[in-house]
């Protein structure tokens, strides 16, 4: 057995020279040429690599067949590949001929090692061809495994026949036959390194996939296949449609749903989790009950493909079943709700039982529970582990390569110290440390490469799961998340995460595996002298853990403070021109500046502590390096630092250095992420809303509420009670009720909005929703109609018709495809609502939810929608439709009539049944008939009102006939039902202001409607018609000189000057250091024992002293950083708040034309992510961009004075960087802007989608919403995967710089060996060895600093827009009673929107007498609106005068102005914050006025009723009040800010009838001596004015009191009049 075993080991020598390996080490490293030995033969190699690739090649043909791209065409160079094996097949045959030739013998050919080399040839050329064929059917267009072979092969067969060129018979091995051979496999791996490319066309304007998985393995190595994008942005001519795509595997299709799996699997098990903990607390006798079973939550992440529409309750399902399993369990209060259903297992109900049925924050406080909930660092593990794995890989790689470079430097120094070692050691040396550089290089580019598309998916997964959770968050979760917040999330707090778990992950471990390695090294190196350098690192981290400590709650303080801020900047931004109007920007101004002020604050504080922190980590390695110098010194035997000893530690303890220097930021970074993971994850685990609306399929109800009570909140009272309503299919009910009587809610509760409490709610088929507050997409008009629904010509035509918009789209520049701005904001109140209406009525669903659409328009246009849409005879006849209004000319005409009364449902019936009970509903109808009786309205509305009346009578009599007891309750009835019928009695004034509709008796819409419009759409034409918001413009030229100036003007040019300085000083003393090292270890004193023995004083002295020196410079290195960093902290700080402050005070003084063409996303981008940036990231950039460029000069400097002909290499090296540079900027820019302005749409789409959450549920279109929200994001992220791999392009030119110097440095030392030193070699290679890391970390730094700057130059550009006149003109202040009559004379006032526009008033002449009462009438596009802009100056006049008191308002301050003139919008805006701050910003008044104002008002008696009363928080755009409220608290802030002209937009155009008639007594009360302008949408509201000014376009065509017009047959005014049925009204 053991005969057996060594002839087979003695067959294959291989297996011998396995064994052999470690032994010929030191052999062949120390022979006289580099050669293999007897143990290690090169026949033997090439047999061990022709094995290798025998074993490994099953597994890569495993890999190709589980490809299943398209075969490639077999072209040129497939072909090419295949000869080139074929001619390696054939190489044996001219190699065993040779040496059968040779030994004259076939047996002792047989016996020589040149047959298992010849077999291994021929092996290797098959196999590889097969593998090749196999590629090539599989698609793969080229093959690193391949590539790897044929490297290797070359470098195997070189070393075979250096050996052989060694033997002493050189025959065995001809030169001819090498020179053949190589050449063929040197082909092969040149031919193998190019890709195989199938030419695709792409039409223009369509974006190419991703080139990297086609590009070559040189490519990728160099990222040369960015090429064709670097030169585009060079030209200038790079667009968003040249940004190639994402790659496959980095887009959200893919990442989404990976995610969701994960988190789907972490709800089920914190779900188990808090059942075990149920069952653990439920009592005895329950215990032995089994927990419900928990079914797996099935992936929604495909999307819909089916062409039919999804019912709501399937959109619903599908977007929310991964959330909603599982909230029982993660939410208490959701499980409570569900405890109160039925469908619950005895344990769920034993707990309830056990702990109540809520489980508040409260409760579980006080017992100690704690619920578990899916946590967001796990899922991301999860999801992502694998692929962070795969990038730690590389990490390590990179590390262990990086850390060869001290052992290398080692052995160079060992050569130069050592006179006898062979020149060739030392150019062997030299060859090894440039490999080993270049290997770094392509290696750290490839791990960027590698983090980044690992980023990508982080960030990409977390944004999407933030805006899934928008989609499905309840009410109470709203509440708690602001805008600001969210936004916040998904600019902030994803991006922390997302660095986080790439770069902050792995340096959390390299940077300690760096620092271990290295301490390892030293001790190896120097000895138990490290111990007490070791003792000093245990220091450092107590003092770390504190510093983290504090800082972590810093940047915690410092988030809730921004997110309030922009919270409050929101807001401020969507009631900008309320704010113009009153002439409130200082007041808020100074709040967000005091906002931002407190977040300074933390960041002050917080700069100091990090300040400290770095401190303390620059100058550890310098007390490190002293202490381990001064302890090797005085313990060695010789006392004598030696080169090689001394510069290998200083080059570990730069690595040390450098881990430790990324301590802080990793802390740092680490502090901000443990923070936006909480943030996020509180977010994601907030609760959602029930799937608690089921589909009866069986039912023939539509829709049916059994037994319902229905909650806004979980701990408030149920809002809805005791709810039972059963709507048939196809029919057509209204609700009807008081002011806050619960309409909305009932419609919130078939939509599911509400908590269901108790009770059972089914809606049948797919649902469209018609809100009460229209919401309107940031789009064209035709796409919010059709709501991304299938293009139906006919169909849309007839919903543009029968919602009376054609008129309205004849007006628009662009016709249907105008561009409507953010919430509408170019369309007025009746515009949106029709719209709104039009997108139900095109998305022919099954159930129609209307929350009163006809309230916002006039009686002709809701007669006629009603009749051609919302009726029996309308387009949804046939569907179920549920209506809330106000308008009781339309309940004959419904099916089913719900009257609503506190929350409760008081009455349910047809018209007729309610009728004939002579009940509430009765009892309203008859005083609304004899109120209005003697009003002559429409004549089709008379003959409706006549038909009511009559049957009242006949109600009335059937009732006096009844029985005194019936009477009696009736009594009652009545008496419970006031409020009702309070409410109700002012329809009449409601009905008639809506019937009397000015110009036109057509149904196109209201002349207020087109009027309100008119002049945005004249605003804002443009060169592309219809265009409202335009394009975020991006430069395409170099960063301006000017941009950088800006900068540095905030910060100070003094201060920037003394930073300079700082940090040079800083270089200067490093390179002092080392210069000072250099003397002590070559100091030929210490060097010579024999002059100076060991254990001489006079030797101990030369030590201390330089150890002295040494220790010196470490010291003024340590006092100028501190100085440094403290300093540029300050200033940093400084220039936030001025930044911030600057751009603050333009912004709210820019004219409303930005405001109206900008969406809020991009501005509050500039507020969020650009002043981030300048915040935390660009000052640091900046100032370690500085530091590698002076570093760079220094080290430079250094190697010209040591090696003085490297001199001549400067300039080249110059040129290529300066060209690199030219090149790359541009790019990096371009993409940043590029970014800049995607992220600016994400957000806009975000806050958007955040606003009409409830209507995307409701047409449950949450899936096409989150595709387009993939989209968007995909964008950015494909500009930001560009943008890092056109800076790993720059990374690998600018290391292989670095590493020309590296290889120039220590090929000139091993060439000059004899006139240089061993310490001034070792400086010389420390530094260009640190060359190579200043320079990626300078290029990493100054990409940064291009791409950072673009905040700064965003932020200028908002800081030096256009603004509007001065607030205040000093010499022109007018008194403080001014105006002290209201007398109003307007000369020849003409007005344009913007310079190159037509005139949209031209030359008005009208004189206002002071207390008249004026209505402003006229058609649309008359220029009403136009004339109340040129009142306030929201837009200056072109020409002519406006005159109020004898006082020319075109010289006075806008302030001055405005806040002497009243105005009472048509939109009510509320502001976050009190209420007493709402109507007194500045506290100019008393709380005795502010109460005044509200009882005058009618809010008296409801703040009275409030906990806070004026102290009381109304919510974000007053939500929590409403919307007859808020309209009224506008009115109470009119009135303490009452002057003596008063401008009224219809401010009763969108409120119910019990507000209508409260504002209406109100201003003819309170306003009787003042001189009022109303803009009248209906002509019933002025008539009764003193004067009335008819405007048609543009200009004045009457201006007479109403009776003179009226008389005057031929007046346009009569003609108005006539058609509007009021000549009956004419005033005496």
């Amino acid at each position: 057995m053991t005969s057996n075993s060594s002839s087979v080991f003695s067959l294959h020598p291989v297996f011998e020279s396995v064994f052999g390996i470690i032994q010929s080490g030191n052999t062949t490293w120390n022979s006289s040429w580099l050669q293999l030995t007897d143990s290690l033969r090169g026949h033997e190699v090439m047999a061990g690599h022709c094995a290798l690739l025998l074993m490994t090649s099953p597994l890569y043909a495993y890999f190709l067949l589980g490809s299943h791209d398209k075969p490639l065409p077999e072209g040129r160079l497939y072909k090419c590949k295949m000869v080139c094996c074929m001619l390696l097949a054939l190489m044996p045959i001219p190699e065993v001929v040779f040496h059968v030739g040779y030994l004259q013998s076939i047996v002792h050919v047989l016996d020589q090692p040149v047959l298992v080399s010849s077999a291994s040839t021929l092996l290797t050329a098959v196999v590889s061809s097969q593998l090749t064929r196999l590629a090539q059917q599989r698609g793969m267009r080229w093959s690193a495994v391949l590539c790897l072979l044929w490297l290797s092969l070359i470098l195997t067969h070189t070393l075979a026949f250096l050996t052989s060129t060694q033997e002493s018979d050189t025959g065995q091995f001809p030169t001819w036959l090498f020179y053949l051979k190589s050449s063929v496999i040197t082909c092969l791996l040149v031919l193998y390194g190019f890709s195989e490319r199938e030419e695709q066309y792409f039409p223009p304007g369509v974006r190419k996939p991703c080139p990297e998985p086609t590009a070559s393995w040189w490519s990728r190595l160099t990222f040369s296949w960015t090429k064709e994008l670097l030169d585009k942005a060079y030209s200038g001519k790079l667009t968003e449609k040249d940004i190639f795509l994402l790659l496959p595997s980095d887009s959200s299709s893919n990442v989404v749903p990976r995610f969701t799996r994960a988190w789907a699997r972490e709800v089920t098990k914190s779900k188990f989790r808090n059942q075990a903990q149920i069952h653990d607390e439920v009592p005895a006798a329950t215990e032995a009950e089994t927990l419900p079973e928990i079914p797996s939550p099935s992936p929604w992440e495909q999307a819909e493909t089916k062409p039919r529409r999804r019912t709501r309750s399937e959109g619903r399902a599908k977007h929310k079943i991964l959330y909603e399993r599982s909230q029982s369990a993660i939410h208490p209060r959701t499980e409570s709700h569900k405890i109160l259903g039925s469908d619950h297992s005895p344990v769920e109900k034993a707990y309830s039982r056990s702990v109540g049925q809520k489980d508040t924050k409260e409760s579980r406080a006080k017992t100690g529970q704690k619920r578990s909930r899916p946590s967001l660092l796990v899922v991301l593990v999860r999801t992502f582990g694998v692929d962070f794995a795969i990038g730690q890989l590389y990490r390590l790689t990179n590390v262990a390569l990086h850390m060869t470079d001290p052992l290398i430097f080692g052995y160079l120094l060992d050569f130069m110290e050592d006179s006898s070692a062979p020149s060739r050691k030392g150019y062997a040396i030299c060859a090894l440390m440039v490999i080993s550089k270049m290997a770094q290089s392509f290696m750290n580019s490839r791990t960027h490469f590698v983090n980044h598309s690992f980023a990508l998916r982080i960030k990409s997964a977390v944004i999407n799961s933030i805006y899934n959770k928008v989609l499905t968050m309840d009410t109470e979760s709203r509440q708690e998340s602001t805008v600001g917040q969210a936004v916040n999330l998904i600019s902030v707090d994803a991006s922390d995460i997302r660095e986080a778990l790439t770069n902050m992950a792995s340096e959390m471990w390299t940077s300690p595996a760096k620092i271990v390695l290295s301490l390892v090294l030293l001790y190896r190196l120097l000895g138990p002298s490290m111990l007490i350098s070791m003792l000093l690192m245990v220091i450092m981290v107590p003092v770390t853990a504190v510093v983290t400590r504090r800082l972590t709650t810093m940047h915690r303080d410092s988030m809730a403070f921004k997110d309030n801020r922009l919270k409050m900047l929101t807001e401020v931004v969507n009631g900008i021109k309320i704010l113009k109007m009153y002439a409130w920007e200082p007041s808020f101004i100074s709040k967000l500046n005091a906002a931002r002020g407190k977040e300074l604050d933390v960041m002050w504080w917080r700069s100091f502590w990090e300040t400290a922190l770095h401190c303390y980590h620059q100058v550890m390695p310098y007390m490190i390096s002293v202490v381990m110098f001064v302890t090797y010194v005085h313990s060695s035997e010789d006392h004598y630092l030696t080169p090689s000893t001394a510069f290998v530690a200083i080059a570990l303890m730069d690595i040390l250095r450098s881990a430790m220097e990324e301590l802080p930021s990793i802390i740092t970074h680490m502090v901000k992420v443990r923070v936006s993971f909480r943030r996020v994850n509180d977010f994601l685990n907030r609760t959602d809303l029930e799937d608690n609306v089921s589909s009866d399929v069986d039912s023939d109800a539509a829709i049916s509420i059994e037994d319902g009570f229905f909650s806004w909140t979980s701990e408030a009272t149920p809002t809805l009670k005791n709810i039972n309503v059963r709507v048939k299919k196809g029919s057509l009910v209204a609700v009807v009720g008081t002011v806050g009587c619960g309409k909305s809610s009932l419609l919130s509760a078939c939509l599911g909005e509400m908590n269901t409490l108790r009770g059972h709610v089914s809606v049948k088929g797919s649902v469209a929703y018609v809100p009460q507050q229209a919401w309107i997409q940031h789009a064209s008009l035709r796409d919010n109609v059709l709501f991304g629904g299938h293009v139906d010509e006919k169909l849309y035509n007839q919903c543009l018709d029968n919602c009376a918009l054609r008129t309205d789209l004849e007006i628009m520049p662009g016709g249907d495809n105008t561009e409507i701005g953010e919430r509408g904001i170019n369309l007025s109140g009746g515009q949106k609502q029709r719209v709104s209406l039009a997108r139900a009525v095109y998305s022919q669903a099954d159930v129609y939810i209307m929350d009163d659409p006809l309230s916002a328009v006039d009686c002709h246009v809701g007669s006629h929608i009603f009749d051609n849409v919302i009726g029996h005879q309308g387009m949804l006849a046939g569907k179920t439709r549920v209506l809330v209004t106000h308008g009781v000319q339309w309940l004959p005409k419904v099916d089913q009539i719900i009257v609503v009364r506190h929350g409760r449902v008081s009455e349910v019936g047809s018209y007729d049944e309610l009728l004939s009970h002579n009940g509430p509903f009765a009892k309203f109808l008859k005083h609304y008939m004899v109120h209005d009786s003697e009003t002559k309205v429409d004549p089709q509305v008379e003959k409706m009102k006549e038909k009511i009346l009559h049957r009242l009578e006949s109600v009335t009599k059937d009732s006096n006939e009844g029985s005194s007891e019936d009477s009696e309750d009736s009594a009652e009835s009545s008496i419970d039902n006031d409020d009702v019928i309070r409410a109700l009695l002012q329809s009449p004034t409601r009905e008639e202001t809506r019937s009397h509709e000015m110009g036109s008796s057509d149904v196109s819409g209201s002349s207020s409607d087109a009027d309100d419009v008119e002049e945005d759409n004249a605003g804002s034409a443009n060169t592309k018609k219809g265009v409202l918001v335009e394009d975020e413009e991006y430069k395409v030229q170099h960063a301006t000189l000017q941009t950088f100036k800006e900068y540095a003007r905030a910060v100070g040019y003094g201060w920037v000057v003394a930073l300079v300085l700082l940090d040079m000083l800083q270089q200067t003393v490093e390179r002092g250091s080392g210069v000072s090292l250099t003397r002590w270890t070559d100091d030929p004193q210490l060097g010579n024992l024999t002059a100076l023995p060991a254990d001489s004083e006079q030797r101990a002295r030369l030590n201390n002293y330089y150890l002295a020196v040494y220790a010196g410079f470490g010291l003024i290195h340590a006092v100028s950083t501190l100085v440094f960093k403290l300093t540029q902290e300050m200033r940093q700080v400084v220039v936030a708040r001025v930044l911030h402050n600057r751009m603050l005070s333009r912004v709210l003084r820019a004219p409303m034309r930005f405001f109206d063409t900008t969406p809020v996303g991009r501005i509050v981008s500039r507020f969020s992510s650009d002043l981030y940036i300048m915040d935390t990231e660009l000052s640091d950039t900046m100032a370690w961009a500085v530091n590698s460029v002076i570093g760079i000069v220094s080290k430079m400097a250094i190697i010209c004075y040591i090696t003085p002909f490297f001199v001549l290499l400067i300039f080249p090296i110059a040129a290529v960087f300066y060209y690199v540079q030219v090149v790359y900027v541009p790019t990096m820019r371009q993409l940043e802007r590029f970014q800049s302005k995607v992220r600016s749409t994400i957000y806009s789409f975000f806050s958007e989608t955040l606003g009409g959450a409830a209507v995307v549920r409701a047409y449950g279109v949450q899936q096409r919403f989150m595709v387009e929200f993939q989209r968007r994001l995909d964008l950015s992220s494909s500009a930001r995967f560009a943008w890092a791999c056109c800076g790993q392009w720059l990374n690998v030119r600018m290391e292989s710089m670095g590493t020309v110097v590296v290889g120039a440095v220590v090929v000139s030392a091993v060439t000059l060996r004899d006139t240089m030193t061993a310490g001034m070699v070792g400086l010389a290679v420390s530094v260009a060895l640190d060359m190579t890391e200043t320079v990626r970390h300078m290029v990493r730094m100054v990409s940064w600093v291009q791409t950072d700057i673009v905040s700064v130059d965003r932020v200028k550009e908002y800081s030096e827009m256009t603004v509007e006149a001065d607030w205040r003109r000093g010499e022109t202040t007018p008194k403080a009673s001014w105006p002290e009559h209201g007398e109003i004379e307007i000369n020849d006032l003409a007005l344009r929107y913007r310079e190159g526009l037509d005139l949209v008033l031209k030359g008005i002449n009208v004189h206002i007498k002071a207390g008249e009462k004026v209505g402003i009438v006229g058609r649309t596009g008359a220029g009403k609106s136009s004339l109340t802009l040129a009142l306030f100056r929201l837009v200056e006049p072109a020409r002519g005068t406006v005159r109020i008191d004898d006082l020319d308002t075109n010289d006075l301050g806008l302030h001055d102005l405005r806040s002497r003139l009243t105005i009472l919008p048509q939109d009510p805006v509320i502001f976050a914050g009190s209420l007493r701050m709402n109507l007194d910003p500045f506290t100019h008044y008393k709380d005795a006025e502010v109460w005044e104002s509200l009882k005058y008002a009618h809010l008296s008696d409801f703040v009275s009723g409030l906990k806070d009363q004026l102290d009381h928080e109304c919510g974000e755009g007053g939500e929590n009040l409403s919307v007859g409220q808020r309209q009224l608290v506008c009115l109470a802030r009119t009135l303490l800010h009452k002057t003596r002209v008063l401008v009224l937009d219809e401010a009763t155009a969108a409120v119910d009838m019990e507000t209508d008639d409260l504002i209406q007594r109100t201003i003819r009360s309170q306003f009787t001596h003042c001189t009022v302008l109303t803009i009248a949408h209906r002509l019933n509201t002025v008539i009764d004015y003193d004067k009335i000014l008819v405007l048609d376009k543009g200009q004045v065509v009457e201006f007479d009191s109403p009776g003179q017009l009226m008389d005057d047959p031929h007046s346009v005014f009569h003609h108005m009049v006539k058609k509007a049925g009021l000549l009956a009204k004419k005033p005496s």
